[in-house]
């Protein structure tokens, strides 16, 4: 986490979260953000969205890169498996390097929609590394204030209206990168599942690593169309959300 740190300008520590020094940071200006009576956000808690922004840019720069270079890792492992002139034991090694490949690859994408999110939502994912209401009793009470005035449904505190429109954003970029990956490997098994059915029956070896293929992107897909449908909910209602967030 170096590399998107230094990108990102730095002064603000080096582990995945950032470091205790922001974690301090973001709890004083969330509280100072909260008692505002003003629908522009202050200055210290600013500069920490801003630099939160470059930081999750950084992070989806080179998680872009990873996952363009594991794509076509993938792609070049995958074509000896269907290649029956190819030796069996050649394209089962082919499969399975193909298919570790295929694996970090969507890793990289959910990296990729992650980064994306905090990115274009900074505000929401700075306030996951708020400090504990027990390691900062500030932060605690104004935890419980949120949480209060979620419940009554008053959101007229500039504060909390801010934080609820940048909570519904959050999670509507997450519902279109999600159905984005979701019809990705929808579309990859389709193509797959044509390969398997144009396979000759006797290339048994073939088949099974396309019919496994196939189905394994194809679980993928519905899980991520189960995860894009989760977050459009949230996206329609994100005081609910909000509330679920800090109701724990």
């Amino acid at each position: 986490m170096v590399a998107p740190v230094w990108l990102a300008g730095g002064g603000h520590g080096e582990g995945f979260f950032g470091s205790a020094a922001l974690t301090r940071a973001v709890g004083d200006n969330f509280v100072a953000f909260w008692n505002t009576g003003d629908t522009a956000v202050p200055t210290g808690m600013n500069d920490l969205v801003q630099y939160w922004t470059r930081y999750h840019v950084a992070k989806a720069v080179l998680s872009g890169l990873l996952l363009i270079v594991l794509t076509v890792l993938a792609v070049r492992l995958w074509k000896p498996t269907v290649n029956s002139a190819i030796a069996t034991r050649r394209r089962r090694m082919a499969g399975m390097a193909g298919a570790t490949a295929t694996a970090g690859g969507f890793g990289a994408a959910l990296l990729l929609m992650a980064n994306v999110q905090g990115a274009v939502a900074p505000l929401s994912s700075l306030l996951s590394v708020v400090p504990s209401a027990s390691d900062d009793p500030a932060v605690g009470r104004v935890q419980a204030q949120v949480e209060q005035q979620l419940r009554t449904g008053d959101t007229s505190r500039p504060a909390l209206a801010r934080m609820v429109a940048d909570f519904g954003t959050y999670h509507a970029v997450l519902a279109v990168a999600a159905l984005v990956l979701a019809c990705v490997a929808v579309g990859f098994s389709v193509v797959i599942g044509r390969s398997f059915v144009r396979t000759p029956r006797l290339d048994r070896a073939t088949r099974r690593t396309t019919a496994l293929a196939s189905a394994c992107l194809a679980i993928v897909g519905i899980g991520v169309i189960i995860l894009a449908a989760a977050n459009i909910g949230n996206a329609i209602e994100p005081a609910h959300a909000l509330l679920l967030f800090y109701a724990g």
